[in-house]
């Protein structure tokens, strides 16, 4: 679990399992995660697993596979060009 330092109250939170689903596959490291060792880890049911990922993938933050494993994408070096959000949350290097 991602850890701040500061107090939690909301364990169940979408954003804190989101981080959690972030986590496990980072820590798949280039081999990548399946959708089943996210939705383990945070003890959500696949399909909610599924939700947050393809929430992610749309966002750039996760990429999937021809074989279903997902693996995290470098954000710091990403140029995504935001089509439907009026600000982009771009790091400002990235933005044009």
């Amino acid at each position: 679990m991602v850890t701040t330092g500061m107090p939690t109250t909301r364990k169940s939170s979408s954003t804190t399992k989101a981080f959690e689903l972030l986590e496990t596959v980072a820590s798949a490291g280039t081999a990548g995660a399946s959708l089943y060792d996210p939705a383990a880890t945070s003890h959500v049911a696949v399909s909610t697993a599924h939700r947050y990922a393809a929430s992610l993938l749309e966002l750039g933050v996760l990429e999937k596979d021809g074989g279903g494993r997902y693996r995290l994408v470098d954000i710091t070096m990403t140029k995504k060009v935001c089509r439907s959000r009026p600000t982009c949350s771009q790091p400002s290097s990235a933005r044009t």
